[in-house]
């Protein structure tokens, strides 16, 4: 039985009737084929004729670390690395961040986040949702950063940085298992902070002559790894 916005989503977007094949997914990375045998206001009968483990998703573990920007910024940088394979997206608060929210308006805004990714993960044929985290103080994201498993490879966007190119680390180490890719907010990270990542094992990389914004500079750098390593291209 689907309900709630995804029956709405079924019937008034998509416009299927009975009879009508649909293809859903449990976002565990299980797939389900399925016809539909009944349909109401808010609810959607379907009736499983098979079920399948498509290889849709990246042989990675991607973790994005977003610093809060301003605006709507974040719905533009959860919908492009939902569709590009980003496992997991953890926003954070730094010296730099401008929107400093209440409680209240927080939980609005990771629900809001959530529904995004759903419906990114829904329009691109991925089989797993992302999480996507409450936003943590700087000082609590660091531990997660440190918590990070031994195998994963810890890299941090910086204008700043001007030696080392991220195609200099892709090509100049084998594969990981997982990688955790930093992004500041509109202002960047300070001097301090990258020092605090640094001590963590996070590599400072740059991305060539021009600096982009922080709601292009995730996807892109998501982009480049996964043509390197993972399953884009």
């Amino acid at each position: 039985m689907v309900g709630g916005e995804e029956a709405r989503y079924i019937v008034k977007v998509l416009r299927l009737r009975l009879g009508d094949g649909v293809l859903l997914f449990d976002g565990s990375g299980k797939e389900y084929g399925g016809e539909i045998e009944k349909v109401s206001k808010d609810q959607v009968a379907v009736r499983i004729m098979g079920e399948s483990c498509p290889l849709v998703e990246s042989p990675l573990e991607l973790i994005l670390i977003q610093g809060i920007p301003k605006s709507e910024k974040m719905d533009l940088i959860v919908k492009g690395t939902t569709e590009l394979g980003v496992s997991g997206i953890w926003p954070f608060f730094s010296s730099r961040t401008i929107p400093r929210w209440k409680d209240s308006t927080l939980s609005k805004k990771v629900s809001h986040w959530e529904k995004i990714a759903l419906s990114a993960a829904q329009q691109s044929g991925r089989t797993r949702v992302p999480e996507v985290r409450a936003p943590l103080p700087f000082e609590d994201m660091v531990n997660e950063v440190d918590n990070l498993k031994d195998s994963f490879l810890k890299i941090v966007l910086w204008e700043e940085e001007r030696e080392r190119k991220i195609k200099d680390v892709l090509r100049g180490m084998p594969q990981p298992a997982g990688i955790c890719f930093l992004i500041g907010p509109e202002g960047g990270f300070s001097p301090d902070e990258i020092n605090c990542f640094k001590r963590k094992g996070c590599i400072p990389i740059h991305l060539g002559n021009r600096i982009l914004r922080t709601e292009t500079a995730g996807i892109t750098l998501l982009s480049i790894i996964q043509y390197e390593w993972g399953d884009l291209g």
